[in-house]
């Protein structure tokens, strides 16, 4: 079991039990998401946790493939999944650079700020996302925040109150994404402090015809 592992498997109850502190920004970033999935979208979300994000956005996509690295987590949102009874979610227990495939979007709720190595993720996931489609991430730069936060962060996850973190500015993570092969075409901050919100293209090569949009789908 690798490190993170055992801090978010003991979480899990708890972190199931903790409600969404801003659920205004909360349903505002669903909004912004939904508006680059369809009908027929595949749908990768890494480090899903017990699987709330993937379960609200199970009506507006084709396939939801939900990932966490905790077992834990997993368990508590495969039992959310039968009692929402939402077929078209699958939930399963991986590490992000075990994840494969190609998918039309692929979310990163909270992830990349979590790990202790983030750019290697951002590029391994962004190798997923399918020309045309988008990486959606909510991120917080804790280099943009405050001195005391910088500084205590690395304390609190040495001492396993939190988990290892990794800290970058948003200009280091715009770059991330960029040398990912990912133009950013939303972002919203919605307070200081707060998580960025980022969603980021795949651009398609030269020459090839974006997808046209589903019928019900806005062009």
């Amino acid at each position: 079991m690798r490190e993170p592992q055992k801090f978010w498997n003991r979480l899990a109850p708890r972190y199931a039990r903790m409600p969404v502190r801003d659920q205004d920004a909360y349903r505002e970033k669903l909004r912004r998401t939904r508006m680059h999935l369809g009908p027929q979208a595949s749908v990768l979300e890494a480090g899903c946790g017990t699987g709330s994000t993937a379960l609200a956005l199970a009506d507006a996509a084709g396939h939801v493939l939900a990932t966490d690295f905790s077992g834990k987590m997993i368990a508590i949102a495969e039992k959310k999944r039968r009692e929402a009874g939402a077929a078209n979610v699958e939930f399963r227990t991986a590490w992000w650079d075990e994840l494969s495939g190609s998918y039309d979007a692929v979310l990163a709720m909270n992830v990349f700020h979590v790990l202790p190595h983030a750019e290697p993720a951002v590029g391994h996931l962004a190798s997923l996302v399918k020309p045309g489609g988008v990486l959606v991430s909510s991120t917080t730069c804790v280099a943009d925040n405050s001195v005391f936060a910088r500084r205590l962060a690395p304390v609190f996850a040495a001492v396993g109150v939190f988990p290892q973190i990794s800290i970058f500015s948003r200009a280091q993570y715009e770059a991330m994404l960029a040398r990912a092969g990912l133009e950013i075409i939303d972002s919203w901050h919605p307070r200081r402090l707060a998580a960025w919100f980022d969603v980021a293209r795949k651009p398609l090569p030269p020459g090839q015809p974006a997808d046209q949009p589903a019928p019900d789908q806005p062009a």
